[in-house]
């Protein structure tokens, strides 16, 4: 899938050599950012919203997410949950499995998040005010209920956009590792 300025997200079929199969337009502006997770495929667009589309039900748009207050810059999934960020110098996670309700929003940049990407319970967040934040989702119980704390574990200078340099990686894949090694312990 692939979105654009015109506000349609265009579904290609990877077995039929990328035949544009499908073609999404409930957007009214730029689409800045598309994720799959299985058959639910999220875009995140300059007017807001995030829209959820369910393949195995030829792509109906099942739910839209209108909390942001400026453009949604980027989707990611990791299991049920999703990210969102954007221009509102937010990140908000929502959880697939209660109808997509909104588990909390990060906050801590300064600027426009740019870019949203998990690597299993480790999430990170570049923005334009040249940090690269890393979140780590510590699990508490409390009767039956499952409540998800979002923890900031590393902050990283980035460049002036919010770009990842090549350095800006491998300081991030640095602190990804230690978290995962401290989760062993």
């Amino acid at each position: 899938a692939a979105g654009g300025v015109n506000g349609k997200v265009r579904v290609y079929d990877r077995a039929e050599e990328f035949r544009l199969t499908k073609v999404l337009d409930d957007a009214t502006d730029w689409i800045r950012s598309v994720a799959w997770n299985g058959p639910l495929l999220a875009s995140g667009c300059d007017d807001k919203i995030v829209r959820i589309y369910d393949a195995s039900k030829d792509f109906m748009l099942i739910r839209t997410l209108g909390d942001a207050s400026d453009e949604i810059r980027s989707v990611a999934w990791s299991g049920h949950l999703l990210a969102a960020a954007g221009h509102d110098k937010q990140v908000r996670l929502y959880n697939a499995r209660e109808d997509f309700k909104l588990l909390q929003t990060l906050g801590e940049a300064s600027d426009k998040v740019n870019a949203v990407s998990w690597r299993g319970e480790v999430l990170a967040a570049a923005g334009a005010d040249a940090k690269l934040r890393i979140y780590h989702e510590d699990q508490k119980r409390a009767a039956d209920t499952q409540i998800a704390d979002w923890a900031k574990f590393v902050e990283l200078a980035t460049d002036s956009q919010g770009t990842q340099s090549a350095d800006t990686l491998l300081h991030a894949a640095v602190a990804c590792h230690a978290l995962s090694g401290a989760q062993e312990s």
